[in-house]
């Protein structure tokens, strides 16, 4: 398990995945995951030259269209709801599979639970991505149910 400053570094990521999994003697199939907004600020760690050995490396992108993660947080508390999107939202619209296919990443985008099994569980060697789209909408009503189910 290794993560970048703490838990909230988002630079570098990918290219610290990329490094990590080839880091490994005797390399198997290495996982990262990773919200779509660390994704995007580090999408040219995707960029390997045509002599560079790629891992076995699966990059799982959590994609909500944005920063939901803050709505934990003060300020997505209902009552500045205004100006969040704005602010810490941070919705980018941004298609990931185009970026994938710029720099020959496999991708697939999965939308439920069987689709992420399935792809989780034919991986296609090398480097790939698996986009998770999510909800946006509901990730601070998500997170007060999940963390009632510990209580």
């Amino acid at each position: 398990m290794l993560a970048n400053r703490g838990l909230a570094g988002i630079d570098g990521t990918l290219s610290t995945a990329i490094g990590a999994a080839l880091g490994r003697p005797h390399s198997s199939r290495a996982l990262a995951l990773v919200g779509d907004v660390t994704f995007l600020h580090d999408h040219g760690g995707l960029v390997l030259g045509p002599r560079e050995e790629r891992p076995d490396l699966t990059i799982v992108v959590v994609n909500d269209d944005g920063g939901s993660i803050f709505a934990m947080l003060e300020q997505g508390d209902p009552t500045y709801a205004d100006a969040f999107d704005t602010l810490f939202g941070t919705p980018h619209g941004v298609d990931l599979a185009s970026l994938c296919a710029a720099t020959r990443t496999p991708h697939w985008r999965v939308e439920s639970v069987a689709e992420l099994e399935h792809a989780l569980g034919s991986p296609a060697g090398g480097v790939e991505v698996v986009e998770v789209r999510v909800r946006r909408d509901n990730r601070r009503a998500l997170d007060t149910a999940l963390r009632g189910l510990g209580a």
